[in-house]
């Protein structure tokens, strides 16, 4: 999925993803994008990895689903096949105590390194999604907290290392 999102969003950058792509072939991608999409919302990186069953290679990632709907949105596809509500429940549910999300749920487990990335990735995701209810929303002001902290964590290693 992230190599799909580089290559077609540097075209669609380039103003040359419709001179250099036909209208059957855009299709044919957002086709292979909803491919990916778990049965539960958000998205799998490859339909390679589908496998029927919770396993660390079959599961929703934030990059690839946050990478899946901005493509279809760059294809021009109107998200009306997207799990909107299993793709925000499994924001809530990637998302820690302080605010942070795991890159990787398998199944109600948080998997992965945790960085602001994901929580890029997640707000991008909300963002492109919405309107959001309430009731569908992740910890907004915890996901503020822990970018914050994250600002802080930084300017106190530089502090350490001399730079």
């Amino acid at each position: 999925m992230s190599l799909a999102f580089f290559t077609l969003n540097a075209l669609d950058i380039l103003n040359a993803l419709e001179t250099t792509t036909t209208p059957e072939d855009r299709r044919a991608w957002i086709d292979w994008i909803y491919s990916c999409q778990l049965d539960t919302g958000g998205f799998r990186g490859s339909p390679a990895t589908k496998s029927g069953t919770y396993s660390l290679y079959d599961a929703l990632t934030l990059p690839s689903t946050y990478f899946a709907i901005a493509l279809l949105l760059i294809l021009g596809d109107d998200l009306a096949r997207v799990e909107r509500r299993g793709a925000l429940a499994a924001l809530r549910k990637a998302q820690s105590e302080d605010g942070s999300f795991a890159p990787v749920l398998l199944g109600k487990e948080r998997v992965g390194e945790v960085d602001v990335r994901h929580t890029y990735s997640a707000a991008a995701v909300r963002c492109m999604l919405s309107p959001i209810e309430v009731d569908e929303d992740f910890d907004v002001a915890a996901a503020i907290k822990y970018v914050r902290s994250c600002k802080v964590c930084r300017s106190h290693i530089n502090l350490t290392i001399g730079i």
